[in-house]
């Protein structure tokens, strides 16, 4: 039972018999006996609508996530509307329909109820439709929920006669008078007829705390959530054509997480110069922003909506931030290092230690960026041949940068406009969304001024995989999911989780090192440069709650990194704090990075 702020969801699994009958967990169809989960157990997908842009903007969410989930058999959308609203209504392509005859309004009483429209739906779907005929199990879904995987009835425990349901704590007349006034049976009124067997751990709404090694399969966000100054609510989107608007998307949730980690790595690091945070956002998140502690930090105007084609794209901020900083700050750094917030330095990144001069800038290879061998390179720039497939980290001298940061963002835009040219076969872009335009844009703009790059495999790594022996690698990039053993840390999957504003919070202990597998020598060292990455971003956000001064600090003690035989940061520093001659630099380089509000 949900106690606290836990909270789950009713998903409804009915079981619907079309020549195949249930008994005892297995199948049973023409004297042939399957085992459950086998071919013959057809499941299908309902969630029910009204036609209006608010249900839209749900259905195409509950839509890409079915997808993304892989939820076996098909899905159904049953789309009550009156014969009015069809006249004028533009979403029929956006899901599998089934037209249903609107009861809002109830033909007979006159009584205006909407929800009503969900068994009506069900009810029309089972008399009218073929494919009702040839299914075993329905899942009933509502059109505000986000799949996270595959909802399988039986691996749930569903039978004939016996459904699954998530619980609804708070429907009261399960227990009192309007039970028995509207059952035969209010001993069976399961809060969700048919006993359930109820499942707290379906559904889980955003905002609410999950429970300790659980994953809910879905998100309901019938409720407001926030994570800091942002909050969510689907009710402020009622009215909301966004479906129709394109390249418009909701407001991203904050990343401050991130910041943090960044920061305090710098100031362990060794690196000299200063860094900058190129902070891009609207007037109004500026009004509501807490972060300003955070690091130093250089406003910027938000291009994630383009001023001029409307189009919402956030990753253009990177190049329009940097123009902006280059036009409205006065540096005395030679050097410009620019990195990703999502990011944990190592050691320090000078630009004498790994080769970089003026007109040869330096940076780590990002392989993916396949359009450089192929028409899209030929299309985007003139120098097709001196396109490099690079990213991550930069090392630019000042002067080159100037030269290549409008055309950097010019590119850009030109890639994010060639949608022609978006498939993952020319961008590599798994999405083929135009998502790593942005990436394109900096190497095809460094392309156009000839600037090759000295492409280094000794800046950066990503958690996870398997360093090369003896390199003393900088950077850790944790863009990606990694694992050591049963542990796992995905930054994706923190994102609405406020761990910066919420004193002493912190991401999940990885291993210990100790409990590693010595036998190979391969894996330990990935396993402890990934228990590195983990332990340092916990250490920031412990060093950050410190000088917050959080209550209860005295009772708790700081977080400590026990990684064996991985290289210290004095070890890394040592080397790069042997100041260059003056010939060669005179200023110490300046870090910059950028980060969304």
């Amino acid at each position: 039972m949900a106690t606290g702020k836990f909270l789950s969801l009713l998903v409804l699994v009915v079981v619907v018999v079309a020549g195949l009958s249930v008994s005892g967990g297995r199948a049973q169809k023409s004297g042939n006996e399957v085992v459950v989960g086998t071919a013959p157990y057809r499941i299908h997908t309902l969630f029910s609508v009204e036609c209006q842009n608010y249900f839209d903007w749900q259905t195409v969410g509950l839509m890409h996530s079915f997808r993304k989930a892989q939820q076996p058999g098909p899905i159904t959308r049953l789309l009550s509307c009156t014969e009015e609203e069809k006249k004028t209504y533009k979403g029929m392509d956006l899901a599998p329909t089934l037209e249903v005859p609107s009861m809002s309004r109830h033909p007979k009483t006159g009584d205006w109820y909407p929800a009503i429209n969900k068994p009506a739906g069900v009810v029309h779907w089972l008399k009218h439709s073929k494919e009702a005929e040839n299914v075993d199990w329905v899942v009933i879904l509502d059109a505000d929920m986000i799949i996270r995987g595959p909802i399988i009835p039986w691996e749930l425990g569903a039978e004939k006669g016996r459904p699954v349901a998530a619980y609804y704590g708070y429907l009261v007349g399960c227990d009192n008078v309007l039970a028995k006034l509207h059952t035969k049976h209010p001993e069976l009124c399961d809060k969700v007829g048919l006993r359930h067997k109820i499942n707290d751990n379906l559904m889980i709404y955003p905002g609410y705390i999950p429970r300790e090694g659980v994953e809910p399969i879905l998100l309901h966000y019938g409720l407001p959530f926030s994570v800091g100054n942002w909050s969510f609510s689907k009710l402020e989107h009622h009215e909301d054509n966004i479906v129709y608007d394109c390249g418009r998307l909701f407001p991203e949730p904050p990343y401050p997480r991130e910041t943090v980690g960044l920061v305090h790595s710098f100031h362990l690091s060794g690196q000299p110069g200063n860094i900058t945070r190129l902070l891009s956002c609207t007037e109004e998140d500026l009004k509501q922003y807490k972060g300003h502690d955070l690091a130093p930090t250089h406003y910027v105007p938000s291009m994630s909506r383009h001023p001029l084609t409307g189009d919402w794209y956030p990753a253009i901020n990177k190049p329009a931030a940097i123009v902006h900083w280059l036009n409205h700050v006065k540096t005395d750094a030679e050097y410009i290092v620019i990195l990703d917030a999502d990011m944990i330095m190592r050691g320090p990144i000078t630009p004498w230690e790994f080769n970089a001069a003026k007109g040869r800038p330096v940076s780590t290879p990002y392989d993916y960026l396949i359009g450089c061998d192929n028409v899209l390179a030929k299309t985007h720039t003139s120098h097709p041949d001196a396109c490099d497939k690079v990213g991550g980290v930069i090392i630019m001298h000042i002067m080159d940068l100037k030269r290549l940061a409008l055309l950097w963002l010019h590119k850009t835009e030109e890639v994010r406009a060639d949608m022609g040219h978006w498939s993952r076969n020319i961008t590599g872009d798994i999405y083929e969304a135009g998502w790593i335009s942005e990436m394109y844009g900096y190497s095809f703009g460094a392309a156009e001024l000839n600037l090759r790059h000295v492409i280094s495999n000794e800046i950066l790594i990503y958690p996870g995989y398997v360093p090369v022996p003896g390199v003393k690698y900088r950077v850790f990039h944790y863009g990606l999911e990694f694992r050591v053993g049963n542990w796992s840390f995905d930054k994706a999957k923190w994102r609405h989780m406020d761990v910066v504003n919420k004193c002493w919070a912190k991401f999940p202990d990885p291993p210990d090192p100790s409990s590693l597998d010595h036998s190979n020598e391969d894996s330990l060292q990935r396993d402890l440069l990934s228990i590195e990455c983990a332990n340092s971003l916990n250490e920031a956000l412990y060093s950050y709650h410190e000088r917050k001064k959080c209550p209860g600090l005295n009772s708790l003690s700081a977080p400590t990194r026990k990684t064996p035989d991985t290289p210290s940061l004095s070890t890394l520093t040592k080397k790069s704090r042997d100041p260059p001659s003056l010939s060669t630099l005179t200023q110490s380089p300046e870090i910059l990075f950028r980060c969304p509000l």
